[in-house]
């Protein structure tokens, strides 16, 4: 949870300059003449701010999760563990899809040759890794549409790239490899992982920390009306549109997390503009920063502690984001270009302040 700086500048003491007034009658009062001696005071320092972060719910720790030498198997030309926040924030400019899995209390694990990887944009080709999430059941159960696509699913076809999923204990693994391993080694470092999560027993509590912000709007006509996305994306024709692709693991802890976004677009392939976000997810947007790929930027309307930086990546695509730390959430903005990501960025804060 945030905590607040808890000192205040001192006030100044009052200095009485009319000695004889504020002196009392005695005959050992002091003369007008002795000096006064007062000790400056200095301005505090404020205390660092810190923002709370989830913890694993099954206590559980990527660097012990598995034997360190079935990684080594399963990724022959070398593995080192890696931030997958980081790793997806040097590609493209969306939040990472699996960083919700990490607010509601999973576990998401990469191993790689430190290449960039976003599975959001594409592969590259240049990429070897391993990327483990481990999404805690939701207290209700899982939602109608992972029941509609039969999710979580079984699934043990590893080819390139390698998809795996199954269902240990309440929680819902998946495992996803590309570029060069070993298949015979993934499935069986899967298989320790499934096995590590259903010893790890029951998740704790899911944790709901405190907040000094109004929380964000639940829907997106209170982010963002859709005559002002019209308005600054110059898009006249644009409406409210689901996001587009299937289901997994990402979208079933975002819908959890309350963390589905709101997309704008003509039609069913173009976009107009996205704002996406992680509820209390400042310590997301504090781990992406490692990638180097945000560069700071004034956006209106932001407190004395928030954030705002903006990425642009042409390799995949026109589109600028605007990524904002207000207060303990990460807000990302999402248009066509950098100032319409600014002007669009200006807005949702205005709305949501």
């Amino acid at each position: 949870m945030r905590l607040l700086p808890l000192l205040a500048p001192l006030a100044a003491g009052v200095l009485c300059l009319a000695l004889t007034a504020c002196t009392p009658s005695a005959p050992d009062a002091p003369s007008p003449e002795a000096s006064v001696t007062t000790t400056p005071t200095s301005e505090p320092v404020p205390e660092p701010v810190s923002w709370f972060e989830p913890e694993s719910r099954y206590g559980l720790e990527c660097a012990t999760l598995v034997d360190p030498a079935l990684v080594a198997a399963a990724l022959p030309a070398g593995a080192t563990a890696v931030d997958p926040l980081v790793t997806a924030s040097a590609i493209g400019v969306a939040i990472p899809r699996v960083t919700s899995i990490i607010s509601i209390g999973g576990d998401v694990c990469e191993w790689s040759n430190t290449a960039p990887h976003n599975d959001q944009y594409g592969t590259n080709e240049a990429y070897s890794g391993i990327t483990i999430t481990i999404s805690p059941r939701p207290e209700e159960g899982w939602s109608a549409t992972a029941a509609t696509f039969g999710m979580p699913n079984e699934e043990g076809s590893c080819s390139s790239p390698c998809s795996l999923s199954t269902v240990a204990g309440d929680a819902w693994v998946t495992l996803y490899a590309d570029g060069a391993f070993d298949r015979n080694a993934t499935v069986a470092l899967f298989a320790a992982v499934a096995s590590a999560v259903s010893t790890a027993g029951d998740p704790t509590p899911t944790v709901t920390p405190e907040r000094d912000r109004p929380p964000l709007p639940s829907e997106c006509e209170g982010v963002l009306p859709l005559e002002t996305v019209r308005s600054l994306t110059g898009a006249a024709d644009a409406v409210l549109s689901g996001a587009p692709g299937g289901w997994g693991a990402p979208a079933e802890a975002a819908l959890k997390a309350g963390d589905m976004g709101c997309r704008w677009g003509a039609d069913g392939f173009s976009t107009a503009a996205t704002v996406d976000w992680v509820r209390d997810g400042r310590w997301a947007y504090e781990r992406a920063q490692a990638a180097g790929t945000f560069e700071p930027v004034s956006i209106a309307g932001l407190d004395a502690d928030d954030l705002a930086s903006v990425r642009c990546d042409p390799d995949y695509g026109p589109d600028c984001a605007v990524d904002i730390a207000r207060g303990p959430d990460w807000i990302n903005v999402v248009a066509g270009d950098r100032a319409t990501a600014i002007a669009v960025a200006e807005a949702v804060i205005a709305r949501v302040r």
